[in-house]
């Protein structure tokens, strides 16, 4: 379709009326052409991470074709890429911060020495069993023993221990 034109002088909105039109692959590259490093390097000031930045821009590129529709062949096709790469930008960095949260919460769930944070425990404890509550707070806070609990509870050693696990994993599986 392009050969009967000189690319150089065919705006990108007129690029992208002929791509809604015919949908030609050769069209879509010279927009992709025109606008992959100035948005890789967009991204790039963003989010400091080049693979991530490669990815960000692929999404936008297939956005663009996913929502060909939506372009209105009025306004100037770059402030519509420029805001796909934007929103997809923002998208990736809230995922990231919030996959950052979860790391800390599992981090401040665990000490070096491998106890259990007193104060993390406490606060979810909610996702937990009234019984198994016990349990954790018996152990992990007052500070007795599982066969101390054990005793108490007229529940063998092995339950208590196996409960214990079992609501720590909920605890976590509830963070994650």
């Amino acid at each position: 379709m392009l050969k009967n034109f000189d690319e150089n002088k065919i705006s990108d909105e007129e690029l992208m009326k002929m791509f809604c039109k015919t949908l030609d692959e050769n069209i879509f590259k010279v927009l992709m052409e025109r606008y992959y490093a100035i948005a890789l390097s967009i991204v790039r000031k963003r989010i400091w991470n080049y693979l991530n930045a490669e990815d960000i821009v692929q999404d936008a590129f297939i956005k663009v074709v996913q929502k060909r529709d939506k372009f209105d062949l009025n306004l100037k096709f770059s402030n519509w890429f420029y805001k796909i790469i934007n929103n997809i930008s923002i998208d990736y960095l809230r995922k990231e911060l919030r996959n950052n949260d979860k790391i800390k919460e599992i981090t401040i769930l665990y000490n070096n020495s491998n106890d259990i944070n007193q104060d993390y425990l406490i606060e979810h404890l909610s996702v937990v069993k009234d019984d198994d509550k016990k349990i954790l707070t018996l152990h992990y806070i007052d500070g007795f023993s599982f066969k101390e609990i054990s005793e108490k509870t007229g529940i063998s050693t092995e339950a208590i221990k196996k409960r214990a696990q079992r609501a720590i994993k909920k605890i976590k599986k509830g963070v994650m």
